[in-house]
């Protein structure tokens, strides 16, 4: 692998997907805190911090990686906000316990005034959230539009840390766009489910477009004895829940 792996998250055999917030003492939250803390030697500490959470294909975990990182950046005190841009398969808010009839959609529609009208306050302290919203005829169109870069500058003065789960690259061409605008970017691949050609697909875009900072996850990992980026190593024998199949 030509990318970075920045970490990897043990398999989520709960049922729960914010396992950061609802586990915190399990192997898996502790995998998405080691994330937290190797993108240290990514990125400046203290900077603000804006980064995109992507995948090949649908399935790969990334608005569950997305969460519950957001979850972990938050525990620390940091004000963040999570930023559903897939709008083709909204999922956010649903596990958050919000609607999503008013979203980012509704703002690059023109269907409200302003971004700050799309803003959901979480029952998680130092967590907000921007659902993707009613899914539209045409996501690619609104994603360059005028608004969402205003939006996105806005967000970055407001807050310490966005986050913006974004749709897989393998199918949908604007999350290309988007790593123009964000620190860095994170490509989730699923243990037993990605292929190696996402793999090489990934290190193409490094290597042949010259895209930087981009990072590679993996979840879904079932080993107890994980070897997380930049050489840590972590050895766990407990926070293994009941099964999931929709992880």
């Amino acid at each position: 692998m030509k990318i970075p792996m920045l970490g990897t998250i043990l398999k989520n055999k709960s049922d729960s997907d914010l396992v950061v917030f609802e586990s915190k003492k399990s192997g898996i939250s502790e995998s998405f805190r080691s994330l937290r803390a190797n993108m240290k030697f990514v990125l400046p500490k203290d900077k603000q911090l804006t980064f995109l959470v992507t995948s090949t294909i649908s399935g790969e975990g990334k608005t569950f990686c997305a969460m519950n990182l957001a979850a972990a950046y938050s525990l620390t005190g940091k004000k963040t906000i999570l930023v559903g841009c897939d709008m083709r398969k909204p999922k956010i808010f649903s596990s958050f316990g919000l609607t999503n009839e008013i979203g980012l959609s509704s703002y690059l529609s023109g269907q409200v005034e302003t971004w700050e009208e799309i803003i959901s306050t979480t029952k998680y302290p130092n967590l907000d959230i921007v659902v993707s919203g009613p899914i539209p005829p045409n996501p690619a169109e609104l994603m360059f539009a005028e608004g969402f870069e205003i939006m996105i500058k806005n967000l970055k003065e407001l807050y310490d840390v966005v986050i913006l789960d974004t749709p897989p690259v393998g199918l949908v061409s604007e999350t290309l766009d988007l790593m123009a605008i964000v620190d860095c970017s994170l490509f989730i691949f699923r243990q037993n489910y990605s292929q190696r050609s996402f793999v090489d697909a990934v290190n193409g875009l490094k290597t042949n477009k010259g895209l930087k900072n981009i990072l590679a996850v993996f979840n879904g990992v079932e080993s107890t004895n994980v070897t997380y980026g930049y050489g840590y190593s972590y050895g766990y024998g407990y926070g293994y829940y009941d099964d999931e199949k929709k992880k």
